[in-house]
């Protein structure tokens, strides 16, 4: 028996919600990040999410699990709050960049703690630095820096150099220009 809301399914005939069954049956639906009001239903059900979303698991489980975590944390923060380390840690140590832009986005929902602040500003730059870095990931670190700059305003300009670089060698024009906006508006701020 199945429970069919925006085309998602779920078994129902559990008490509880598990992951990876409920990523592997709704993977394919248009709709995926709709899971994530059910999962404000069972707050219980979170942990295993983070879990799921920060282990190097093969496809999809990670990818979409961090996709689904990032909706939670979107629409009820305190329930991924008690996670925040272990999402830092991922942040650092994972390569997948789905599931890193994913865990960018959670981050996001979250004001910065003194919690891996260096290994994050570094792990930040590298990624603003790197030319095979997607816009989404490019979005969610200048994003994210902004954060950095209000506590350390000498950063605005290693960004501001970063970005220019960026743009004169013509790596992701629009994201440059969208970030460059957010950076003055952050000045104006």
């Amino acid at each position: 028996m199945y429970f069919y809301d925006y085309n998602i399914s779920l078994n129902t005939l559990q008490d509880s919600i598990h992951i990876k069954s409920l990523i592997f049956e709704n993977q394919r639906v248009p709709g995926f990040p709709k899971l994530a009001d059910l999962l404000l239903k069972h707050p219980e059900s979170i942990s295993e999410l983070v879990d799921v979303a920060t282990t190097e698991a093969e496809y999809p489980y990670p990818q979409y699990a961090s996709w689904l975590l990032f909706h939670v944390a979107r629409k009820d923060k305190s329930l991924v709050e008690p996670y925040y380390h272990r999402v830092i840690d991922c942040i650092l140590a994972t390569k997948n960049t789905s599931v890193l832009r994913s865990l960018l986005g959670v981050s996001l929902c979250f004001p910065l703690t003194d919690y891996q602040e260096g290994p994050l500003l570094e792990r930040l730059f590298v990624l603003l630095n790197d030319p095979e870095s997607k816009p989404g990931l490019i979005n969610y670190s200048v994003r994210k820096l902004v954060g950095f700059i209000e506590l350390y305003p000498e950063l605005l300009h290693e960004v501001e150099t970063i970005l220019q670089f960026r743009e004169e060698v013509n790596i992701n024009p629009g994201i440059v220009a969208w970030s460059k906006m957010v950076l003055k508006r952050k000045k104006k701020g």
